[in-house]
């Protein structure tokens, strides 16, 4: 852990009168999960906290969380807070429309757990080694004294969404530890599970299929590439922030170690990347304006098409796979 200690942030946390909280744009769970918890706890010791959507996605699949009703379109706040608090967001452009309430408020906070951080907030903590901002923050609400059933649950929901239901290679002995504390504290892991991933529209499971069906393998099976349209989602009637988990369909063929999903948004790109075993894309994600994790990480493109982001991401995956062979 880098940056300013977890007590630090507490205190800072503890003289506010008025907080704004937001994650990146996009919003995954481990974002949407982390702004909530933070906002119950703060809530909690009777301070003003307003949890913010960087961006204009919706993300129903998390609508059962404690707070979910009270997430604001950044681009509809109005309140001036004394303090912002960025999760779960390596750098200031990832924060959407929400940058311009941090650049309006006297001061900011950021806790993260990317290792490309910029440390771009006034006071800032980076758990790099950490499987999901929520298990860093489920230490920072016991700081706090607020390590209740309701924040148990959002900060569960960030677990099992940031390692796949642990599957991942960021699952760490603490991430379990963290998981064990938050069930003790009152999360239902059984009713979570099947609220985050079993719990999808028709449209959705259609629109795996239509991805499965667009796979494209290279380099003897060792990487993935699919893609979706705009017309899928509106023909299938899907919602964006119901497909975090679109790129597993890519993961669990046999044999593939890389893999892409490419989703075409207007004239932009957008491509999510992954890595299984030991693997890193976060290289490959860095090459093309993005960045994340060595196993997970990201990218947007402006003004392209998927064909053409496919033959730049091909070799760079196959680069990826031959570092890793080396080392």
């Amino acid at each position: 852990m880098t940056g300013a200690t977890l007590e630090q942030l507490a205190e800072r946390l503890k003289s506010a009168r008025r907080v704004a909280i937001s994650a990146h744009i996009h919003p995954d769970g481990d974002a949407i999960g982390s702004v909530l918890a933070l906002a119950e706890a703060l809530r909690g010791l009777g301070i003003q906290a307003d949890p913010l959507l960087a961006d204009e996605e919706e993300q129903v699949r998390f609508n059962y969380l404690p707070g979910y009703g009270s997430l604001t379109h950044a681009s509809e706040y109005a309140a001036k807070p004394d303090l912002f608090v960025a999760l779960d967001t390596p750098n200031p452009a990832r924060l959407g429309g929400s940058r311009d309430v941090m650049e309006a408020a006297p001061y900011a906070l950021a806790l993260d757990h990317h290792p490309d951080l910029q440390p771009y907030a006034d006071l800032w903590t980076c758990a790099s080694e950490a499987a999901a901002v929520g298990e860093v923050l489920w230490d920072l609400l016991g700081i706090l004294g607020r390590q209740t059933s309701e924040t148990a649950a959002c900060c569960y929901t960030a677990l099992i969404t940031d390692t796949g239901r642990f599957q991942y290679q960021n699952t760490t002995a603490h991430t379990f530890a963290v998981a064990s504390e938050l069930v003790s504290a009152g999360a239902n892991p059984s009713r979570l599970s099947d609220l985050v991933f079993q719990n999808e529209s028709l449209g959705t499971t259609q629109l795996e299929a239509r991805v499965a069906s667009r796979i494209k393998l290279e380099d003897g099976g060792r990487i993935a590439v699919s893609w979706t349209c705009d017309a899928d989602y509106e023909e299938l009637s899907v919602n964006r922030g119901e497909t975090e988990t679109l790129p597993d369909v890519l993961r669990r063929l046999r044999g593939v170690e890389y893999l892409c999903l490419l989703r075409q948004q207007g004239t932009s790109v957008r491509g999510s990347m992954r890595a299984k075993g030991t693997g890193s894309v976060r290289s490959a994600a860095t090459a093309l304006g993005g960045g994340g994790h060595d196993a997970a990480a990201g990218f947007l493109i402006e003004n392209t098409t998927v064909e053409d982001v496919y033959r730049r991401v091909v070799p760079l995956l196959k680069a990826c796979e031959q570092a890793g062979d080396l080392g």
